[in-house]
């Protein structure tokens, strides 16, 4: 009696769970992917972020020295009415607000920087959604005096 040959290659359930593994693995990888591709953005927002806070802070100080000669003693407490302004990097829309106020007595002053960005309507405190926080602040302390008088007169 002859024996029946075998039949050699996948059942269709075989198949059916090797389509699945893989399918879900390439959907891991996706998923990952577009994960580190989201991180990558915000790092890019938030160092961008930075570089508008230290490039408004400098333009401020830099126009108030030139105004008074130096760094006037009365650099203004505006905490009432900050400076702001908007600025474009990277096709991302970054506003920032400037504040200053007085530290303790004399001519120490607190100078910060705060800038957000998403969207042009944004609020400071808002947040997207898988994203984080959408600002970033900078603080300085500042000694002014009535001008910079880098050689003293003799």
């Amino acid at each position: 009696m002859k024996k029946p040959p075998e039949e050699k290659g996948f059942s269709l359930v075989e198949l059916m769970i090797a389509v699945s593994i893989i399918a879900t693995a390439l959907l891991l990888f996706i998923g990952v992917f577009f994960s580190m591709f989201k991180s990558s953005q915000k790092g890019v927002d938030l160092t961008a972020g930075i570089v508008v806070a230290e490039s408004a802070l400098s333009e401020y100080l830099y126009d108030r020295q030139e105004m008074s000669g130096g760094l006037s003693t009365n650099l203004v407490d505006n905490v009432g009415s900050p400076i702001t302004g908007t600025t474009t990097l990277n096709k991302t829309i970054f506003t920032y607000e400037i504040t200053c106020q007085d530290v303790g007595t004399g001519n120490l002053k607190k100078i910060d920087v705060v800038v957000w960005w998403w969207q042009d309507t944004a609020l400071k405190k808002e947040f997207k959604s898988g994203y984080g926080k959408l600002n970033v602040s900078i603080s300085r302390l500042i000694y002014s005096q009535n001008t910079m008088n880098i050689i003293p007169s003799n």
